[in-house]
């Protein structure tokens, strides 16, 4: 945190973005095009550290989480992206294809460098240190990583240890396959009993597509866990029981993981180079179903995918009976 005068201690990140605007235009350091492209990485940066924060509050740790949390951003000249909101985006399950590059991800850096620790810090001395010093961005890949099966048993143990919202949240992605926004909305009705099966399942009622509605069996140790009495604890006499309302906005379940992930040692990037952030616990989840669950449409209703083609002809399915789909999540052991 920076010295300074009272009014530079409560300058806000917007106010020192636009002083920094005006004093680049006054010095004329940028051309038109990079003051456009500055601009437009401003509005991630200012989405994801917050308008009204003070810059003197703002620290390596908010700066490294703002990257983190890029990467799940998609390339947002493409087409259905074009007007979506960075929320929106970050609620999405992005294809890898469609996730923006490294190179973009450094671009958010290289602008919070000239404007934290080329303005903010050396130019008007609003700041002693700048939150970008020895913040560094590695080339990764756009595909996600895996976690190893050593590092999930790391993770799922340390979930054991949280309590609320933080707890169940990654168990249930941990166990389910499900995408973030799935698990965040949840309320205590989407909780259910199956006669047939005599399983309880989580059924996700809100998809932008056809396949995102479903029923995912509960993992048994989800219930020998104590989940179902954190879900009875949720409820009250009002219709919506929202079993997460602490978790306000979703990409707050992705701070929260990184910091984990970090707190734990295990590296953001696999051997190959792959990004390995919050989705990859999806895509942990799949990975290993694959290898043990020879039927692929069971595991893609599972985790709400399409049914895919084999050879040349789609293969049509019904919806499989929640029985059938036990054992794909039976098969994922982490603990």
């Amino acid at each position: 945190m920076a010295d300074g005068s009272n009014s530079e201690n409560q300058l806000t990140l917007v106010e020192a973005w636009n002083d920094f605007v005006a004093f680049t235009s006054q010095k004329k350091k940028w051309t038109l095009k990079t003051q456009k492209d500055n601009e437009a990485n401003f509005e991630f940066i200012k989405f994801a550290l917050g308008a009204e924060t003070r810059v003197v509050s703002i620290t390596k740790r908010n700066i490294i989480d703002m990257l983190d949390i890029a990467e799940s951003l998609p390339q947002r000249n493409k087409g259905k992206y074009r007007n979506m909101s960075f929320q929106e985006c970050l609620d999405t399950d992005i294809p890898e294809e469609d996730l923006i590059s490294s190179r973009s991800v450094n671009g958010y850096l290289k602008v919070c460098q000239s404007f934290f620790s080329g303005y903010l810090t050396r130019e008007v001395d609003v700041l002693t240190s700048s939150p970008t010093t020895n913040v560094r961005y590695p080339a990764k890949s756009q595909s996600y990583g895996s976690y190893s099966r050593k590092e999930m048993a790391k993770l799922v143990t340390h979930f054991l240890s949280l309590s609320g919202w933080e707890k169940w949240v990654f168990l249930l992605l941990s166990y389910t396959g499900a995408r973030r926004g799935e698990i965040a909305k949840l309320n205590a009705e989407d909780i259910k009993f199956d006669d047939d099966s005599q399983r309880y399942f989580i059924y996700i009622k809100e998809s932008k597509t056809e396949a995102g509605i479903r029923s995912i069996p509960l993992h048994r140790k989800l219930v020998d866990w104590g989940f179902l009495g954190f879900v009875e604890s949720r409820k009250t006499k009002s219709q919506i029981n929202d079993l997460f309302p602490e978790i306000g906005y979703v990409n707050r379940i992705s701070k929260t993981f990184i910091q984990i992930r970090d707190r734990l040692k295990i590296p953001p990037v696999s051997f190959k180079g792959n990004r390995r952030v919050v989705h990859s616990l999806r895509h942990t989840f799949i990975t290993n179903a694959q290898s043990k669950v020879g039927n692929v449409n069971l595991i893609q209703q599972v985790v709400g995918h399409e049914h895919s083609k084999i050879g040349q002809t789609q293969v049509y399915t019904t919806t499989f009976e929640l029985s059938a789909l036990l054992f794909v999540v039976d098969s994922i052991e982490w603990i």
